[in-house]
């Protein structure tokens, strides 16, 4: 039950809200490795979003979080997957890319660890890697408004690539499906 309220929460975008539900439900199971999971993608994805001066503190406590979830339980692919995102914007990537390859190898039609492959491969100069990883994403993420915080690693891609129409397509794309 307390997990409905946070992912109707955490769904709304109600981040602070879905921080404190998923807070109340550790409390009533400190092993709930799952919740664990949620508080790092919670604090990683309103992180990301809000980009404030606390920006750094929230991706180390993504991180914590989400290591905790893999201490608990290590087949946990959302942990693994905002681990290597955290992981990434820390500029620490050899390791992020471990656990971003986990998260794929535990859950395969994990579109948000295919997106976040493509967001690392751009990071590390891997622009044609990126490309293949968003499509991934995409072929599993059809219909998906949330595609639209995804594709900007597409666009990027191309940018570096040359594909200058090609991203400058992909990124109206996004913002129709992400207006704001």
């Amino acid at each position: 039950q307390p997990l409905v309220l946070c992912y109707s929460q955490f769904y709304a975008g109600l981040w602070a809200e879905a921080l404190a539900s998923f807070r109340s439900a550790i409390k009533e199971d400190a092993t709930y490795a799952h919740a664990h999971a949620m508080m790092a993608v919670t604090t990683y994805l309103s992180a990301q979003v809000q980009r404030g001066t606390g920006w750094v503190t929230a991706l180390r406590e993504a991180e914590a979080c989400a290591r905790r979830a893999l201490e608990i339980d290590p087949s946990e692919a959302k942990a693994c997957n905002v681990l290597g995102q955290a992981l990434d914007w820390q500029a620490r990537h050899d390791e992020a890319n471990d656990f971003l390859e986990r998260a794929v190898t535990l859950n395969p039609s994990f579109a948000l660890a295919s997106t976040a492959r493509s967001y690392h491969a751009v990071m590390t100069g891997e622009f044609d890697e990126a490309k293949v990883y968003i499509r991934t994403a995409m072929r599993l993420r059809v219909g998906d408004a949330g595609m639209g915080l995804c594709l900007p690693s597409k666009a990027l891609a191309d940018m570096h690539l040359g594909n200058r129409d090609e991203a400058l397509q992909t990124a109206h794309w996004a913002v129709r499906l992400q207006p704001k």
